[in-house]
């Protein structure tokens, strides 16, 4: 009696080999989940199982429970059938968890759409604005109106750069592109130019309060993703202020330890907002009309954590703020070796 090959009976069917298999059991033909090929009444017998919608005609001629869906008396090897169980359900936990990621994905797309639109609308309607402007009246405006154009010009240029150098820095951490690169970096230096930088972007909105603790003259870290990392919190420490409003940066040591904390007294976060604080494009009930991606905490976790870091968020509705970030910075220096700045006081930074 001639054979036939179960992939090409497969491909006949428009379906996989398991469900093959899975119809011979059904029709009670066992034995057959190593074979590549089975006989020809064996396979029109399949066909005949698909044909009725996965009831064979002996089947039918069953109480419907007097069937189990794996028969095991009929199973050559003990083994078979409770491996087919368990390819199953591993099959199905598979199947459910590639559905919920699925729907995560689906979700966060939907939040990034509309982070997008809201975020880019906004600058690019004023960088329009002040264009138009410009374009029209330019010899009719005074020269300190134009210089008032050009600046917020070149201010919601700088933020719609910010948005997609954030969205690019949450893309090549998920495709595993962002290498991690320590290097000898003086921090205390890097922190007085850092809150120049902060201060220069956010207008001096709010002062900066730089303290140094004594510490070694040289950490090892990776320079640009620090950067991020404080970029990211003292820029919302300013944001989620009252104008004029002191923010603290203190940097310590502890051990190997650099401990770094920002502390502001701006609006706080609420309760129920605490377990999403580092979840992408989620962004506090009460922040109101400032802008933002709710992408800067999710930023700063993961540059943390490329440093073997740590994080803790305290706040306090409508008192404030106070972010510390541990990172072990001083590792890579024996602890005898250790050259101390020489520092009679802390730094201070307006």
């Amino acid at each position: 009696m001639s054979k036939v090959r179960i992939n090409d009976l497969a491909r006949e069917l428009e379906v996989k080999s398991r469900p093959i298999l899975d119809a011979l059991e059904a029709i009670g033909v066992t034995g057959k989940t190593h074979s590549s090929s089975i006989e020809a009444d064996q396979a029109e017998r399949v066909r005949e199982y698909f044909k009725n919608g996965g009831k064979s005609s002996t089947a039918s001629r069953q109480p419907a429970d007097t069937k189990p869906k794996f028969d095991l008396s009929k199973v050559s090897k003990p083994g078979d059938a409770l491996k087919a169980i368990l390819e199953r359900k591993q099959a199905e936990a598979e199947l459910l968890k590639t559905l919920s990621r699925e729907k995560e994905l689906g979700l966060l797309r939907s939040k990034f759409v509309s982070m997008v639109s809201h975020e880019f609308r906004t600058p690019l309607g004023i960088i329009q604005s002040s264009a138009e402007i410009l374009d029209d009246y330019l010899d009719r405006l005074e020269p300190v109106e134009r210089k008032e154009h050009l600046k917020s010009i070149r201010k919601n240029t700088r933020r719609m750069a910010a948005l997609m150098e954030e969205v690019l820095l949450i893309g090549s951490f998920d495709a595993g592109k962002m290498d991690f690169k320590s290097a000898p970096i003086d921090l205390a230096r890097f922190a007085g130019r850092l809150v120049d930088e902060v201060l220069s972007a956010t207008d001096r909105r709010c002062p900066i309060l730089l303290t140094l603790d004594e510490m070694p003259s040289s950490a090892h870290a990776d320079e640009r993703l620090l950067r991020h990392i404080f970029t990211n919190l003292l820029t919302n420490a300013v944001k989620y202020s009252e104008c004029g409003k002191a923010v603290q940066f203190e940097i310590t040591t502890d051990d190997a330890d650099a401990v770094c904390l920002i502390r502001d007294r701006g609006i706080g976060i609420p309760d129920e907002d605490r377990e999403w604080l580092f979840s992408a494009f989620h962004r506090g009930q009460n922040v109101g009309e400032r802008p933002g991606t709710g992408l800067g905490l999710v930023i700063v976790k993961r540059c943390n954590d490329a440093h073997g870091g740590r994080i803790q968020v305290d706040s306090t509705l409508g008192a404030g703020t106070t972010v510390t970030v541990r990172l072990p910075v001083f590792t890579n220096m024996p602890l005898e070796t250790r050259n101390l700045a020489t520092a009679t006081h802390p730094i201070t930074s307006l």
